[in-house]
């Protein structure tokens, strides 16, 4: 363990309790595809056991209503951001452009505004992001802290 995960969670076993810092909030999805749906699916069973929301910005059919996110899990080409992610994507681009995109499994997390924010290129990834968030527990939604790009190291 690292010692960010909440107590007694193995951080390759994720057990329900570990998502209860994400199902306790808001949170917001942008982008589409298979694995995003899934992403939903994660976020959705823990919002029903611990009493938060989850709305998905993609998905066919009509817009999701709008409203601030604790969290915000998106696809770095999903259009209407919120002002947090919209800001952290930006930062990204100009950061690092000769990096280019994140790469096939990598992702960005921070925290600004009170918004924690995980930016991925593809569905997969995001899903990685989100249970990074999850390991964390409660201190995914602490202080405020800059973009970390997490890749790995090998395939």
């Amino acid at each position: 363990m690292t010692g960010s995960e909440p107590a007694g969670v193995h951080p390759a076993w994720l057990p329900p309790e570990a998502f209860r810092a994400v199902g306790a909030r808001r949170t917001a999805v942008y982008g589409t595809g298979r694995l995003v749906e899934t992403v939903v699916a994660e976020v959705a069973q823990a919002c029903d056991r611990y009493g938060g929301a989850v709305r998905h910005h993609g998905a066919p059919g009509p817009a999701a209503p709008g409203g601030p996110a604790d969290l915000v899990l998106a696809l770095t080409d999903a259009e209407g951001l919120p002002p947090a992610a919209a800001a952290i994507r930006a930062e990204l681009r100009r950061s690092a452009p000769q990096e280019g995109s994140l790469g096939l499994e990598g992702y960005a997390l921070a925290r600004r505004d009170g918004v924690t924010v995980v930016l991925a290129d593809a569905g997969a990834v995001l899903l990685y992001g989100l249970f990074h968030v999850v390991r964390r527990g409660a201190a995914a939604f602490g202080a405020d802290h800059p973009v970390h790009r997490h890749r790995p190291a090998l395939p």
